[in-house]
């Protein structure tokens, strides 16, 4: 089902659609249902309409809906204007459906319906066209409008519940999407119940009222209403993704979404299920295919209430709140979550809920409070829920009113009359049952299971050659793990990532190093690990989660092993391996094959080890570890990574995966990024061995024991994986493991989809043939020569673009005026082989006779000093080019921490200001003298994280200037705090634009799959110019992990943007600006064919100013007094405006060469 979304085409891809929302509700907890509750509801969504989102087509929106109770008043008046008779209140139930337009097609779903509810005891009382005002329509409405029909069904027997009209619906949709009749996707039941029904569709939320006519009749009575207006953070909406769903309004993204769906999918091998019994076939699978992450969320919960939890139960397991280190919890009530985080991992992501099944009105609220749910409750007995307060005028007084805390659940049973907020929801659901008792006697910790680790030592000539096996390089093992075995901390590095793209590259890689981590930005925040700790937890549970969908099985003994984090040393692995009794049956599964180089060998033995492994699961082994610690000259190591992403996915579609725990016992991880993404593919836990070897070896040199040197080095990778699941929004890792939270940049599509399926990439090619090749090229040197390998293998990262060479050529060619020898650099990059771009060939015409219209001013205008803060670089280095780009007609961006503007002259004002999350330096003064604000979202040397300034750059005048402390270190939080989703970026702009009227508003963005989607939506929320920044990093000072490990090549990115751009008519709304390693004309000229029409400078700009690239910029060391604030260093300082002049005019210089080379008349001819 693709919900009428365009095809995958391009670098759009359907799946990374995504949607913000407003939800709200009225509820009558005194009296019975009536017509005022009805135009309540319809009243909030005119209130929210700021929080759904309208296109170029006004009129159609981006969806919104009403469920209420069914209204038998009304129906029964309806079916005696038919002459029939209407069965009693709940002896009938309704189904509202969408059918195709086209006759043959409808008739052929509504006679398939009628089949299948009569086998399931149902007689079809009438078929009814739902009244529509259909003027209402906008175009993108009218032309995908659906028929919208009811059918009215009655049971035969007395006995008929819910759970049969799921069966119904379920088997309708199996068997539509079976058939090969055309327009049958057009096929969707938006509700079939005895109880609810929903009216929804692709119209705003203003005139949803006016559209279904039937809303509007006074006869129309509900007691409940809920009401949902959608933002579509992509203008590709449709009439089934409007909400509500069948029992959820939901405002928010669930970023787990693909790791929750792969573990139900996975689990469904093994649940039973007494209520359902012989029927729970029937209602699998539980996620249908092509739904929304809201949608799935609904079938999930839809499932576990059908199993006989009631919906605050089913809630609360699914959207736990912070609940591990949670000091106003007690401990039945942490007992509560933690069974259930055994049986399921959350469903994570900024979320207000509301859900009504009939009975139950509930709510949730994610456990960072990041999506706001208020309600009220006036004498009169209404109660009023909504994303915002005073959404419903002319109320009674207010009796109560508050606000659901982050992790909250509130529930009101019609049925009852009882009202519960979070806590006494909380309290009831706790004390059900005995969890803490059952927790207490089935707990088994970690540290009494260590054992002796009985592997032989290694020698030193057998440690060298694993760091050859293994692919260390000279960063690694100088900076990486001497910082994570002496201080607990990840290295920090400078000046991006300048080497070619492994795909590229002549150098051997991993397979780790074609993935990316993926990030939040806008349409969710990342989260702040270090301020928001006590929402975050790294537990991994390992046992079995039991069978019953339907029972808390707190009578059953059922032992689990918990886990403080995810990374094992060296004796607890020997300890869990050791592990043999009638709950835990542990087996070791080699990770090898044959290194003798014949064809399709790791293939094959990728095929033995799925066999295997599912071989021993089937005899009743319940923890697999995979290990290569036996690669020896005959064997190589099938590189981890691959053989966990292979099981994993083959365990899934057997659906036995939840019957086993993974480990990987691995020699290749040595990283947060490495273990993190064996994580995301589904391990349990990673015992990085040879690593842990590598770091006692470490301990004797610094003088630490070893338990000191590998308690920090897990120390290290413990908050690096919090930082990665963080900046997805992640809170658990729970929530993480097995999500696929990565894209690839250089596998083949046919590779990825096999062995990483759901997994998004770019620049395909790299296939296992090729894997193989790498990796027998690193075994045979590693075990092929005669001799001991020596340290001297470890070869250094070879920079692709700034080498020792080009960085003097740039640096004398800017200083002198010398365009011979900047040319000649730009001649040199031109023919390496190391981005996309530089796979791409300028093609013009050279038959054209028009004349290049464009000057050295024009292009110079087009340009950009991208961010460098005030405080990153020294005052001389920030004033030479801001002053530089302000005499070339071009603008510099002020970098986050403010600006010194009380001793600056105007023509050295940045143009450009930054606003960053920490605000450093930001007030009105700032934000109103300037021609652009630019709102920072992410920035390519470290997405999803904050900006850094170490302590000893903080001088008195950078912490006067950032309304900040000297000496202490200024960390800006991953999110901005006041943008949680596209609403409240939207509202930024709105307030920006009041503070300085004349500016243009920029978002700067960085590329990672699913970038269209995203700036779709910063065009709707009124940006100005969207920037896309590459994910290879500038200035900024980083973790070694996340100047590798995140954000995609700007090619992919921008083409992304401008594609989904033109797909949604947005394109003319925004200008698009890109930055990343820019360098030469050529850059300027391909960057312009796909799509931008500015473009950002940074490293290049202070290599012409003299920087030598030590790579030390975080460290206040610069010799050539440019990234520091040391008053001795700055003195070094040799460069100018003039040295940023010369270079940005040799770029315009050569930019127009190239144009007139190739016929080209101007930049805006070739632009996308």
């Amino acid at each position: 089902m693709n919900h009428n979304l365009p095809i995958k085409q391009g670098l759009y891809k359907p799946s990374m659609e995504k949607d913000n929302c407003g939800v709200g509700a009225v509820a009558l907890l005194k009296g019975k249902s009536n017509h005022e509750a009805v135009m309540n509801a319809l009243d909030i969504l005119k209130n929210l309409s700021h929080r759904g989102s309208l296109g170029l087509d006004e009129a159609s929106g981006d969806g919104s809906g009403i469920m209420t109770d069914l209204p038998y008043d009304f129906h029964k008046a309806m079916f005696e204007e038919n002459g029939l008779d209407l069965p009693e209140a709940g002896k009938y139930a309704v189904g509202m459906l969408f059918l195709p337009r086209d006759p043959s097609s409808r008739l052929f779903c509504e006679g398939a319906f009628e089949r299948v509810a009569r086998e399931e005891g149902f007689e079809v009382l009438l078929w009814r066209d739902v009244p529509q005002k259909r003027a209402v329509c906008g175009k993108l409405a009218a032309a995908t409008r659906p028929d919208i029909v009811q059918v009215f069904i009655k049971p035969a027997a007395d006995d008929v519940c819910e759970n049969t009209l799921l069966i119904i619906r379920k088997r309708m949709q199996a068997f539509i999407s079976g058939s090969d009749v055309p327009y049958t996707e057009k096929f969707y039941i938006c509700s079939l119940s005895f109880n609810t029904i929903v009216y929804k569709g692709l119209v705003p939320g203003r005139l949803l009222g006016e559209f279904y006519t039937d809303l509007e009749d006074k006869g129309y009575k509900a007691r409940v209403a809920v009401v949902h207006e959608r933002y579509s953070t992509n203008t590709f909406p449709s009439w089934e993704l409007a909400q509500p769903f069948r029992l959820v309004a939901h405002n928010g993204e669930i970023n787990t979404v693909s790791g929750n769906v792969n573990w139900m999918k996975a689990r469904e091998g093994v649940m039973t299920s007494k209520i359902l019994g012989g029927r729970l076939k029937d209602v699998l699978p539980v996620i249908e295919p092509g739904g929304s992450d809201s949608a799935c969320f609904d079938n999930a919960l839809e499932f576990f209430i059908a199993n006989g939890h009631g919906p605050a139960k089913a809630l609360s397991m699914m959207i736990p709140r912070a609940w591990d280190g949670n000091p106003e919890l007690g401990e039945s009530e942490k007992s509560f979550y933690a069974y259930f985080g055994r049986f399921m991992e959350p469903w994570d992501g900024p979320a207000s809920i509301v859900s009504y099944d009939g009975r139950h009105l509930c709510a949730v609220r994610d456990k960072n409070g990041l999506r706001p749910l208020r309600y009220d409750i006036d004498k009169s007995g209404m109660l009023v829920m909504a994303s915002e307060s005073g959404v419903v005028e002319d109320r009674d007084e207010l009796k109560e009113k508050g606000g659901l805390s982050p992790g909250d659940v509130i529930c009101f049973d019609l049925q009852s009359g009882n009202f519960s907020d979070g806590k006494a929801t909380l309290k009831r659901l706790s004390a059900e049952h005995d969890y803490g008792k059952w927790i207490n006697e089935n707990r088994l910790e970690l540290k009494n299971l260590r054992a002796p680790c009985n592997e032989m030592p290694l020698s030193e000539s057998e440690k060298e050659r694993k760091l050859v096996l293994c692919g260390y390089n000279a960063v690694e093992l100088s900076e990486g793990l001497p910082a994570m075995a002496d201080f607990g901390k990840e290295a920090i590095v400078s000046m991006g990532l300048d080497r070619a793209l492994p795909a590229l590259s002549a150098e051997n890689h991993l397979i780790f190093d074609y993935f990316k981590h993926r990030f939040a930005q806008v349409t969710n925040p990342p989260m702040d690990p270090i301020r928001e700790k006590m929402y975050t937890s790294l537990k991994q549970i390992i046992g079995f989660p039991g069978k019953r969908a339907d029972k808390i099985e707190v009578n059953r003994e059922m032992p689990f092993v918990e886990l403080e984090i995810p990374v094992l040393d060296n004796e607890e692995m020997s300890g869990l391996k050791q592990l043999d009794n009638e709950n835990f049956r542990a087996v070791t599964v080699p990770m090898l094959f044959p290194a003798d180089g014949a064809d399709n060998r790791l293939e094959k033995a990728l095929e033995e080890l799925l066999q295997s492994c599912e071989s021993c699961v089937d005899k009743g082994y319940n923890l697999l570890v995979l290990s290569d610690r036996r690669v020896d000259p005959l064997y190589a190591p099938i590189p981890s990574l691959l053989a966990l992403g292979a099981l994993h996915n083959h365990l899934v579609e057997t659906k036995k995966r939840t019957k086993v725990e993974i480990i990987v016992e691995t020699a290749e991880v040595r990283d947060v990024s490495q273990t993190a993404l064996l994580l995301g593919y589904g391990a349990k836990a990673v015992n990085p061995w040879f690593a842990i070897e590598l770091v006692k070896q470490r301990a004797e040199k610094s003088g630490k024991s070893d338990k000191e040197a590998i308690g920090n080095f897990k120390k290290a990778m413990a908050s690096g994986i919090l930082k990665i699941i963080a900046k997805m929004g992640i809170t658990t890792l729970q929530a993480y493991q097995g999500a696929k939270l990565f894209e690839t940049v250089g596998l083949s599509e046919e590779f990825v989809s096999r062995y990483f399926e759901g997994t998004p990439g770019c620049l395909g090619g790299i296939d296992i043939g090729i894997l193989q090749m790498e990796t027998l090229k690193r075994h045979s040197d590693a075990y092929g020569r005669k001799k001991d390998v020596d340290e001297k293998t470890v070869e250094p990262i070879k920079p692709a673009l700034y080498s020792g060479t080009n960085v003097k050529r740039l640096g004398k060619a800017s200083a002198t005026g010398d365009y011979a020898l900047y040319k000649s650099m730009s001649d040199e990059i031109e023919e390496k082989t190391w981005s996309i771009r530089s796979l791409l060939e300028i093609v013009g015409d050279e038959s054209r006779d028009e004349d290049c219209v464009e000057t050295k001013e024009s292009v110079l205008r087009r340009f950009s000093a991208s961010a460098m803060s005030y405080g990153a670089i020294s005052p001389e280095a920030h004033v030479a080019i801001s002053g530089a780009m302000n005499r070339l007609g071009a603008i510099s961006n002020s970098g986050e921490g403010g600006e010194k503007d009380d001793t600056r002259k105007k023509s050295e004002k940045s143009g450009s200001r930054q606003i960053a999350s920490g605000r450093f330096g930001v007030d009105v003064t700032y934000l109103a003298d300037c021609r652009e604000i630019e709102i920072k979202v992410a920035q390519g040397a470290k997405p999803g994280e904050g900006g850094h300034l170490p302590p000893e750059k903080v001088t008195d005048e950078i912490a006067r200037v950032r309304n900040a402390s000297p000496g202490i270190s200024l960390i800006s939080p991953p999110p901005h705090h006041d943008i949680y989703s596209i609403e409240d970026l939207a509202q930024l702009i709105h307030d920006l634009r009041q503070v300085n009227p004349s500016a243009d508003i920029a978002v700067k963005l960085v590329a990672s799959a699913g970038i269209g989607t995203v700036a779709a939506g910063v065009a709707k929320a009124g940006a100005d110019r969207i920037l896309i920044s590459g994910g290879n990093g500038g200035t900024g000072a980083a973790p070694l992990s996340s100047t590798r490990s995140a954000g995609i090549p700007w090619e992919v990115g921008l083409s992304e943007v401008h594609q989904t751009l033109l797909l949604n008519d947005l394109r003319h709304c925004v200008e698009l600006r890109v930055d990343g390693k820019l360098l030469t004309g050529r850059d300027v000229v391909k960057a312009a064919m796909l799509g931008a029409e500015s473009y950002g400078f940074a490293t290049a700009l202070l290599i012409a100013m003299g920087c030598r690239m030590c790579r030390k910029c975080q460290a206040n060391v610069c010799p050539a007094g440019i990234a520091t604030q040391d008053v001795e260093l700055r003195k070094r300082f040799k460069g100018s405006s003039g040295h940023v002049e010369r270079y940005m005019e040799f770029v315009a210089r050569e930019t127009i060469e190239i144009l007139e080379a190739n016929g080209f008349a101007s930049l805006d001819e070739i632009i996308g």
